[in-house]
């Protein structure tokens, strides 16, 4: 019945003086890949709220506790796989929502048949080759590929292309598969223009304590911001407008 009564005009109605009725359309149709359900849950979130309707959702994992602190799950989604539950969080947004789930980490023999079906692939998987070649499958299929990092109290995001470098020649060569390696070569070959001083000054701190824990530092301010800076990224080249591609980038932080 909730479906039924769903009304995609009202959802939208609020993005009027932004978004015009044409660019609205496209939205509507653009099929987002999320490669990814933990940041991706948040990212898609966004996207939903701002009309997109078509999704592929991919992830292997089950939300944790931890999860909760940055991404879009709550308490009753513990122990459910980010995938399945990041396709409910969507659904009551927007129940007619097109979504395919798929409960598993995506592996090489899956790249090349999810790339076809979408339009932009926004890539959030476990460092390695497959999230290498996501990016090398994307530019091959000439789709947009979206690496969206959430640092601190700000979001880092890369943009390719059929017309980019390539990831692996960018980051040096080679495939990167570890957290602490992969971060340590971004700062290295991009230099974020005026790292925050709170990051700048702990970095060494950081990584040695990565080390420790296992895992990265990550808080929901970081999250949001990087969320918005991905779907504003696609709706910008939705509507034939520029945005800074690989090796450029897009980077905000706001402490």
């Amino acid at each position: 019945m909730i479906g039924q009564n769903f009304s995609y005009q009202e959802l939208i109605d609020r993005n009027w003086g932004y978004i015009n009725e044409s660019l609205q359309s496209e939205i509507k149709k653009a099929r987002l890949f999320f490669a990814g359900c933990g940041l991706g849950s948040s990212i898609a979130e966004t996207a939903a709220r701002l009309g997109f309707s078509n999704f592929i959702l991919a992830d292997g994992d089950n939300v944790e506790a931890s999860n909760l602190n940055r991404q879009a799950f709550d308490k009753s989604h513990i122990g459910v796989n980010k995938a399945a539950a990041t396709s409910s969080i969507l659904k009551k947004i927007n129940p007619k929502v097109n979504i395919d789930v798929i409960k598993k980490n995506i592996t090489n023999n899956d790249i090349s048949n999810l790339v076809r079906r979408s339009d932009f692939i926004v890539n959030t998987v476990d460092f390695g080759e497959v999230y290498f070649n996501l990016v090398k499958a994307g530019q091959e299929n000439k789709k947009h590929i979206l690496l969206p990092f959430n640092i601190g109290f700000g979001g880092f995001v890369l943009i390719f292309n059929e017309n980019t470098k390539s990831l692996d020649k960018i980051m040096g060569g080679g495939i990167i598969g570890n957290d602490i390696a992969f971060y340590k070569t971004l700062l290295n070959v991009f230099k974020p223009n005026n790292l925050p001083i709170y990051i700048a000054e702990n970095i060494s701190s950081i990584f040695s304590n990565m080390k420790l824990r296992h895992n990265n530092p990550q808080i929901v301010i970081g999250a949001e911001i990087v969320s918005a800076l991905v779907i504003t990224s696609i709706v910008k080249i939705l509507a034939g407008q520029k945005v800074p591609m690989a090796p450029r980038y897009i980077y905000k932080d706001i402490f």
